[in-house]
This record gives C-alpha cells, structure tokens and sequence, in this order.
C-alpha cells in the first residue's frame, strides 16, 4: 500500500527484459525521488500502461513480444496514453536509419545504452518538465 507522499512521486515504468538494469535502475530512480513499476517485455509493459498510468515510460527497444519501437507505437494510437512521455533507449541500435525509426515511433526521447544516472535524470526530469 502506498501512502500519502508515494502518490505525489512520479511514478516510472521501466521496461527492460535485461535483469541487471531491472535490479538497479528502480533503486537509483526510488532514491531520487520516483515510485518505479517494471515490465520485462513489452505486452507486460502496455498491461502496467492500462493498470498504473504511469508519468514517464523508459523502454529498451529489444525486448520480448512488442519490442520498443511498436510498443511506442501502439501508446500513440491510444488517446488515453498517447500524451505519456516515452524515452527508448538502446545498446545497439545507434546509426541513422534508426535514429528515424526512433522519430517515426513519436518517441519523445531517445538514451544510448549503458546510460549514466545524471543522464538518464535529466531525461526523465525534461519529460517531466522538472528543471
């Protein structure tokens, strides 16, 4: 059960099917001020979307089931979810035929893999519009 000051955090959905970052990140992002729900791939991922409304949706694009980008996608098809901020990051995907399909997906954000705790901060506070 959450309480009173739970429900004014910002509440994260990070989707990630690597374990390691799922063990982390929602740590570091608790310990700056979030509330962190996690989803493994990314039919998970839209079940939370539907169930928690989250604030700001991280999402790694090489995930189980819908990957990142369709994910993204199917988020912007949604009037109820289509004004979520969504910031994809990626490892591997870096060139410029990506960087489109990144665009193209109505992402509002991208971050390459691995990505550091001030940078990932200050793209979910710009999501936010916290300065």
């Amino acid at each position: 059960m959450e309480n009173g000051s739970d429900l004014k955090k910002p509440k994260i959905l990070m989707v990630d099917d690597d374990k390691t970052i799922l063990d982390t990140w929602p740590k570091i992002l608790t310990s700056n001020g979030f509330n962190v729900i996690t989803a493994e791939d990314g039919k998970t991922a839209l079940d939370l979307v539907a169930k928690e409304f989250p604030d700001v949706i991280v999402c790694d694009i090489l995930i189980p089931k819908i990957d990142g980008i369709k994910f993204c996608e199917l988020l912007r098809t949604n009037d109820n979810y289509v004004n979520i901020p969504v910031i994809l990051c990626s490892g591997v995907f870096k060139d410029y035929e990506f960087r489109l399909k990144v665009i193209k997906s109505l992402a509002d954000d991208f971050i390459e893999k691995p990505f550091n705790e001030f940078d990932l901060l200050v793209k979910i506070n710009k999501s936010l519009s916290i300065d």
